[in-house]
């Protein structure tokens, strides 16, 4: 039996700022730190041994700066400045000896073949989203601007790994198979992804019952050059940017009867993600 933990530190700190008649700003900090012994994510299996385990951590720290603005009366500005940062490590329970594994997941034991690992991400973010009431038109700007760092650890079978046909040939020693992976780096890696995104809507209201709803979005994912490639294989030495994501959109929403008691809805667009 392996006990299994999660233990969670959460905490949320809010302040709102009324500068001036029409302009309210609001800071939050957000932090979440959890570690768990031997973490669910790394083996869960019963015939998972202790010391092929490890101690897992998710921590999170965010600053989030919101700027509301009423710069006529018709028109509305929101701005937001994202600061934050995750880490993410798993270490493991030992680090003594490979990974060893009795045919047939009858037993597995040692270093975890893709452990010690980690993924950090900080990240900068800005958005800002304007709004201006024309008649019965609302018409809506934005941007999105995501710039993200990482460093990350990740080397499979760099420690070795162990294969036995059955306990008398681990008892002889006499493995089945055995691999293991080198990297220059040692399975490190730092690199930085910016996200773009901007959109443009409307919503018409051309009568009371009826509203149409209608734009065009941009997304783009601006991808990093590798510092290193396998001269084998040329396509490693770089990273393609997919740069027509145009997504257009449009939505409408129908009172049939005109007394608010039923209401036929329906949309189609285009999305992508990262």
């Amino acid at each position: 039996q392996i006990d299994m933990t999660n233990d969670s530190t959460v905490f949320l700190v809010k302040a709102d700022w009324q500068i001036a008649s029409n302009n309210l700003f609001s800071v939050r900090w957000n932090y979440h730190d959890t570690e768990g012994l031997n973490g669910l994510y790394t083996n869960p299996y019963p015939s998972t041994w202790r010391s092929l385990n490890s101690t897992e951590g998710n921590s999170f720290n965010s600053a989030v700066g919101n700027l509301n603005s009423v710069l006529g009366t018709n028109t509305f500005n929101e701005a937001i400045l994202q600061w934050s940062q995750e880490r993410r490590p798993r270490t493991p329970n030992t680090m003594l000896i490979p990974e060893t594994e009795i045919y047939g997941y009858t037993a597995t034991f040692g270093q975890k073949s893709y452990l010690p690992n980690k993924l950090d991400e900080d990240r900068i973010q800005l958005i800002d989203n304007f709004t201006h009431y024309l008649g019965n038109h609302t018409l809506k700007a934005g941007i999105n601007f995501d710039f993200t760092h990482y460093d990350n650890v990740f080397l499979y079978y760099g420690y070795g790994y162990y294969t036995f046909n059955d306990w008398d040939d681990f008892f002889e020693g006499d493995a089945g198979n055995y691999r293991q992976a080198f990297s220059a780096t040692d399975g490190a890696i730092v690199f930085d992804i910016d996200y773009y995104s901007f959109y443009l809507q409307d919503e018409w209201r051309p009568s009371n019952n009826l509203t149409l709803t209608y734009g065009l979005r941009y997304d783009l994912q601006d991808n990093p050059t590798p510092d290193m490639s396998n001269p084998n294989y040329e396509d490693t030495a770089y990273i393609p940017n997919d740069t027509n994501n145009w997504s257009p959109r449009i939505g409408f929403a129908w009172d049939i009867s005109g007394d608010g008691k039923s209401v036929l809805r329906g949309g189609l667009g285009r999305f992508y993600d990262n």
